[in-house]
């Protein structure tokens, strides 16, 4: 009996690090992908010039991972964090770091245990063994979710605004941001396909106060959480680690 039982549970512990080995190799491809120097993005050249980032990437990294060029893929400081929002909450979240986002981003697996979770920070922990810190954040910021048909901060960037992600400052930047925690709705994406593009991000947002007040007041407060992070922080300081 207890042979079976070590036997079962050595073909699970196999079939476990198998599919661990699967979807490193995956995470792999997607990073050289979306995330090489020569890449489709207007953003591939961004990290070249070791002092500064693209605004778009900046503000992104602001807002969700100010420590990215500091840790190796997970922040464990944060779990404390996320156990507090789970015990008030009863939801799990706020604790993911930019490899994490992209790891799920390529796995395409969302579900809210603490399996997925678990899983989701060694993948992230395994691929800072193979890929660099400029790799894996240009690779999330190409092929991010931002909204209904919106992968990645050109796509969004050019449907919404007619910019490349390149081209992006000020209050254009901090929307195109503020997207990650809240994707641009189905009936906002349609509109700007079939209608036009926006001359300005608050044009957008008035245009869709009444249809969407609740995406519409999240994004806004972001956007303003934004305005008030970005005279702590520099470009310099948060590739710093990186050098």
């Amino acid at each position: 009996m207890r042979q079976a039982t070590n036997f079962r549970s050595n073909l699970s512990l196999r079939r476990t690090l198998i599919e661990l080995n699967t979807q490193v190799d995956h995470l792999k491809d997607w990073i050289a992908l979306n995330g090489s120097s020569d890449s489709f993005s207007s953003l591939s050249k961004s990290f070249e010039d070791r002092d500064h980032l693209p605004q778009v990437v900046f503000d992104i990294l602001v807002l969700e991972d100010r420590r990215f060029f500091k840790h190796r893929g997970a922040e464990f400081r944060s779990i404390p964090r996320g156990l507090k929002r789970r015990v008030r909450t009863g939801k799990i979240g706020g604790t993911s770091t930019i490899d994490q986002l992209l790891v799920r981003t390529c796995i395409q697996r969302s579900e809210r245990t603490f399996a997925r979770k678990a899983r989701e920070t060694l993948l992230a922990l395994l691929i800072n063994l193979h890929c660099g810190k400029d790799e894996i954040a240009l690779s999330f910021v190409n092929s991010a979710y931002f909204g209904s048909r919106m992968y990645g901060a050109d796509s969004a960037s050019i449907l919404l605004f007619g910019l490349q992600a390149i081209q992006l400052r000020g209050d254009y930047s901090a929307f195109v941001a503020s997207l990650l925690p809240y994707p641009v709705p189905v009936n906002v994406s349609k509109f700007v396909r079939t209608v036009h593009s926006f001359s300005h991000p608050f044009d957008l947002l008035r245009a869709f106060e009444v249809s969407n007040p609740w995406w519409v007041g999240r994004v806004r407060a972001r956007m303003e959480y934004l305005k008030d992070l970005r005279p702590k922080y520099s470009a310099a300081s948060l590739l710093a680690a990186s050098r």
